[in-house]
């Protein structure tokens, strides 16, 4: 029995599980969740969190529903988890198909009035047999799911098992103990011009035939593309379960390996990694036993973008050079720039920039060469990306600017989106965050149209800097938190890092070195397992600054060093400039004065280089401070 607590020293809050019978797991999960969140984050707050549930609601005379509700009136927080079963209705005359949707409703009701309760929202992920043939009971659940996605009021996540569900609902309830309310859900991304224009290729092969030469299997294969062509629009226009349903048609009626593909990126884009995985890994098996290259290719370039995804570089790249082989026998040119393109971010994230910028530029000629846009427009970014961490800001701005253009000429919302972000990096990186910041909020309102939530989680990330650059910790500390969830949400592990990073920045900037220095070494160990030199760089910078504020001057040296020498090694100048700087306080704390001016006047240098007016006025700043008094 949970333990009761004393009013006057913590503030209850009530949180309630509905759901049908059949997720007694997650319901016996749901107190003991609870419980741990007080002990870790919710008791320090001087809150105490109260499971609430039908299994606590106490007998008593009238209509069993009836006693549930006031259980529900009276709480805080809303959890609704939905399967496979729908329920049955509570009574007679009433509205509502079940106790779980009357719970709903009332909840929804009572959050519309008083702006409470939060509500969080669970759908447990359904086989493909039973989402292809579903049942009445399933057949409510996906319709109201279907209602969700319309009326696009409240978020909902999708879970695989009762494990990934207490991992998900325990990173929600403690953003709720934060402060932050989810907002209404993003319209999700298309898929890929080259996955939509494999199917109408497939359309297009099947609508030749005679009807005399169609035998039973063509004709399957005609209706399984159908419905994949329909899913494939269902999913551009954000109806992601009419989507999902379409696509286990498509797959039950017919395996048709580059349906299957197609799939696992729908799976890819809506953020089901494991399951997006699972279809890639199916349709390979087909490709390998058809000896078909053109799939194999697409489908290991696919499990590439997925592993990169959940920080797996070293597998990532082998699936991007198992497509560039298969694409370079066959002379495909168009595969070989998006392979080379790959590689490039693949490269680009470890810090090894000279062979990022060199797969850039490869992709870049053959895009020219076959007139796609898109792709050229995707390695001016990409180059951009390399002259940015070089601290080239000139030459990043240029391949930016020249990438925006192309994405504008081709009405890619995406592309431009995504260049909005890069160009206010840059601004940034100049001081200038007025412009950095129009940049950002002009990606963000792009990623939300478009659904692209990689895009928005980056987004919330970088305003996150921006706010801290402004002083602004609160706002700041906000959504960098509400990036942080959605890349754990998404397993985006190069992300997480980056979160953590500014996360451990702004606990700095607070003068909490306890929790600056939890935060550096949890980006420390994930960038370890990404093998990112930029990120191993900034991690060791980020450290020697805490051992710095501690006065361990010794253990503070030993970081920058390890961060120059890293800055160093892929020419990262902003970082180099700022190790020089950091070195020269040391040496200054220390009394050593003229090695100190020696880093001085090396930070400045590489400050002017790159055109970086805060590391320049800092560096000036340093260097009047150890002039002799005349």
């Amino acid at each position: 029995m949970t333990q009761q607590f004393d009013g006057n020293k913590y503030q209850i809050k009530r949180a309630f599980i509905a759901s049908p019978g059949d997720l007694q797991e997650e319901r016996k999960l749901f107190p003991r969740i609870l419980e741990r969140l007080n002990e870790i984050k919710a008791h320090a707050m001087r809150v105490h969190l109260e499971p609430l549930g039908w299994e606590d609601t106490l007998p008593g005379m009238g209509r069993p529903q009836a006693l549930i509700n006031k259980d529900v009136e009276k709480c805080d927080l809303f959890v609704m988890l939905l399967w496979r079963r729908w329920g049955t209705p509570p009574a007679e005359g009433l509205p509502v198909s079940s106790g779980t949707e009357e719970e709903y409703e009332l909840a929804r009701g009572l959050h519309k009035q008083h702006a409470a309760p939060q509500i969080l929202l669970y759908f447990r992920d359904v086989c493909e047999e039973m989402l292809s043939d579903p049942g009445e009971q399933l057949q409510k659940v996906l319709a109201f799911r279907r209602r969700v996605e319309q009326e696009r009021a409240l978020l909902y996540t999708r879970y695989a098992d009762a494990g990934e569900w207490e991992n998900a609902v325990m990173k929600h309830i403690a953003q709720w103990l934060d402060g932050f309310t989810p907002g209404a859900p993003p319209m999700p991304g298309p898929l890929s011009s080259e996955l939509l224009a494999q199917i109408q290729r497939l359309r297009e092969q099947i609508s030749k035939l005679e009807n005399s030469h169609r035998d039973a299997e063509t004709k399957l294969r005609q209706v399984a593309i159908e419905y994949a062509g329909r899913a494939s629009e269902a999913a551009a226009n954000g109806h992601l379960t009419e989507a999902e349903e379409l696509f286990s048609k498509a797959v039950s009626v017919y395996r048709e390996p580059w349906i299957i593909n197609a799939y696992g990126a729908f799976y890819l884009q809506v953020g089901s990694l494991r399951r997006a995985e699972e279809k890639f890994h199916t349709a390979l098996q087909i490709g390998q036993a058809l000896g078909n290259n053109a799939l194999l290719a697409g489908v290991y370039g696919n499990l590439g973008v997925a592993c990169g995804l959940r920080g797996d570089l070293k597998q990532a790249e082998e699936m991007h050079h198992k497509a560039l082989e298969l694409d370079e026998r066959m002379g495909a040119k168009e595969g070989m720039a998006q392979d080379y393109t790959n590689l490039g971010v693949i490269r680009q994230i470890r810090g090894d920039l000279d062979q990022a910028e060199e797969m850039y530029f490869k992709a870049l000629a053959i895009n020219i060469e076959l007139g796609r846009k898109k792709g050229v427009a995707a390695n001016y970014c990409g180059l951009g990306g390399v002259y940015t961490t070089r601290g080239s800001l000139a030459q990043a701005e240029e391949a930016f600017q020249k990438g925006l253009v192309l994405f504008r000429e081709l009405g890619n919302e995406a592309g431009v989106a995504d260049t909005y972000t890069n160009l206010a990096a840059v601004y940034r990186a100049r001081g200038d965050m007025t412009l950095a910041e129009e940049n950002y909020q002009n990606a963000l309102a792009l990623h939300n149209k478009l659904g692209s939530k990689v895009g928005l989680a980056t987004d919330y990330g970088n305003l996150g800097v921006l706010y801290q650059l402004q002083s602004n910790l609160g706002q700041a500390e906000r959504m960098l938190r509400l990036a942080l969830t959605m890349n754990a949400e998404l397993g985006r592990t190069e992300g997480m890092a980056n979160n953590y990073r500014s996360l451990g920045s702004l606990y700095l900037a607070r003068g909490d070195m306890n929790e600056a220095e939890d935060k550096f070494v949890r980006a420390l160990a994930l960038d370890e397992n990404l093998g990112s030199k930029e990120g191993l760089a900034n991690d060791y910078g980020n450290l020697g600054l805490v051992f710095q504020k501690r006065g361990d001057l010794t253990q503070a040296e030993g970081m920058h060093r390890k961060a120059l020498a890293l800055f160093e090694s892929f020419r990262g100048k902003e970082g180099m400039a700022n190790a020089y700087g950091n070195l020269g306080e040391i040496l200054r704390g220390r009394g050593d004065l003229v090695k100190a001016g020696e880093m001085f006047q090396k930070s400045l240098m590489l400050f002017r280089e790159i055109d970086t007016k805060p590391g320049i006025n800092r560096s000036l700043r340093n260097l009047e401070s150890i002039k002799s008094p005349h």
